[in-house]
């Protein structure tokens, strides 16, 4: 059964937003003298939201999801059933569980050796590296934001290589 009034810190839970959030749109409704009857304070001095209100605290601007593009290179010649395997280690060992880990190996053209594009969400990058480390004897990485993702798909699968893809 739903509630017929929400407090400010339900709304927040609710929406994934800060109270912060909600108080400031409450004084803007508040404001406009639209909601009066939908929005008030208790004896306490908190504030109410009827339920029919609730649709106008919806967040508004849809978060963009941030990933940033790792290659890593390696010293030493690795199968691509060694590379499969040693990265859905580190990207376990993370801990994360909203780890996005996408990549492609690639065999490089002047020196023969296996290097990694890839682009992920994991925002512990530190541990990702400290991982990537472990799992590798050595190796080598150049880390960029991402701003065209579509783009970095495009060129990381130029020779037609497959998106592998690590989800936690």
């Amino acid at each position: 059964m739903e509630k017929e009034y929400y407090r400010v810190y339900e709304i927040s839970k609710m929406y994934k937003i800060t109270s912060r959030y909600v108080r400031t749109k409450i004084k803007q409704l508040n404001d406009s003298g639209k909601f009066n009857n939908r929005i008030e304070k208790d004896s306490e001095g908190q504030w109410l939201v009827h339920h029919l209100a609730l649709p106008l605290f919806k967040r508004q601007r849809k978060q963009k999801q941030s990933y940033y593009a790792l290659t890593v290179t390696f010293n030493n010649d690795y199968t691509n059933e060694d590379v499969e395997t040693v990265m859905n280690w580190v990207c376990n060992r993370t801990g994360l569980n909203d780890l996005e880990f996408y990549y492609t190996i690639e065999k490089g053209l002047k020196t023969d050796k296996t290097h990694v594009h890839s682009f992920t969400n994991c925002k512990t990058k530190r541990k990702l590296i400290e991982n990537l480390r472990l799992g590798f004897s050595k190796v080598g990485y150049k880390e960029v934001p991402v701003y065209d993702l579509e783009g970095w798909k495009n060129y990381i699968t130029k020779e037609g290589n497959k998106i592998i893809e690590i989800k936690n």
